[in-house]
């Protein structure tokens, strides 16, 4: 067999290095799930680790799947093994949702979302568009509550119970401005929890309880009722953290080059600006904890 040209060789081994091998499982992928299962695996719907092959979809459907129509959602865990996934969509995260990234900590083997250059939806700064976004899904079927859109509640934010996201790492990509990386609007019993966010050219990394300037949203999101935001690493864009609400406790939180403001705070009007902390109002019912902005 004639030897592949160097450039080709290079490609393919760049390629291949995206797909994690089998020094990244941990007990996330041997843990038995799929039908009939609240744990079922992205990659059992399809989504490839391959930082090419457009998984959202995929991703939906796994986070969709034997959710009911009835009531509040079933509970669900859904894992995205480790890899990068490319996505072009906003993935929605429904009430009593666990979407959870690898456990491992090999370099190299995190569990990645990586939004698509310009990406439809999400390239006007003026109608912002998020990533991931939780929404309850109340009294109707998963397809039906994404055809009547997210930012339609079949209650409201203070319903959306449960939800966590732990260790799923996101790339906004270029062309973005209008991105969001994570729309978090639930209500108590909630956490996001050890991510790394590269907002990249899009707008900001979290938007929490209540915020503005989204796209089919007149005015401020509806805030929900409070959770928890802990070691996450924003980078890039025009805002780190920015919302509003109470009951909300932010923990190690790491903020690099944010253009406008590393933390900006709707509800008790407290903004960090870079190093500096601007002076809060009374009513200031979030609490801070290791919070560090570059």
């Amino acid at each position: 067999m004639a030897p592949l040209p160097l450039l080709l060789l290079a490609a393919t081994h760049a390629a291949a290095a995206r797909v994690p091998g089998s020094s990244c499982a941990t007990w996330y992928d041997s843990t038995r799930h799929g039908a009939g299962s609240s744990w079922v695996s992205a990659a059992d719907f399809g989504a490839k680790p391959d930082g090419t092959t457009d998984s959202t979809k995929s991703i939906q459907a796994a986070v969709d799947h034997q959710r009911g129509s009835v009531g509040a959602k079933r509970r669900a865990t859904v894992y995205l093994p480790p890899g990068e996934y490319v996505v072009s969509d906003t993935i929605v995260l429904w009430a009593a949702t666990t979407f959870v990234g690898t456990s491992s900590s090999t370099p190299g083997c995190r569990s990645t979302l990586i939004l698509r250059d310009s990406s439809a939806g999400f390239t006007d700064a003026a109608a912002l568009k998020p990533l991931l976004v939780t929404s309850d899904g109340y009294n109707r079927t998963a397809s039906a509550a994404k055809a009547a859109g997210w930012w339609v509640q079949g209650e409201n934010a203070n319903d959306v119970f449960y939800n966590q996201l732990h260790r799923v790492d996101l790339r906004l990509g270029e062309g973005n401005p209008g991105a969001v990386g994570v729309m978090w609007h639930p209500a108590q019993g909630t956490s996001v929890r050890d991510m790394h966010i590269d907002t990249a050219s899009g707008h900001s990394a979290v938007d929490y309880g209540g915020a503005t300037g989204y796209y089919k949203i007149s005015g401020t999101t509806d805030g929900g009722g409070g959770g928890t935001l802990e070691g996450i690493t924003a980078v890039g864009g025009q805002f780190g953290v920015r919302g509003g609400g109470t009951n909300w406790m932010f923990r190690s939180l790491r903020v690099v080059n944010a253009s406008v403001a590393g933390l900006l705070l709707n509800t008790g009007s407290c903004t960090w600006r870079r190093r500096n902390l601007c002076r809060c109002v009374r009513n200031f019912r979030t609490v801070l904890f290791l919070i560090h902005v570059c």
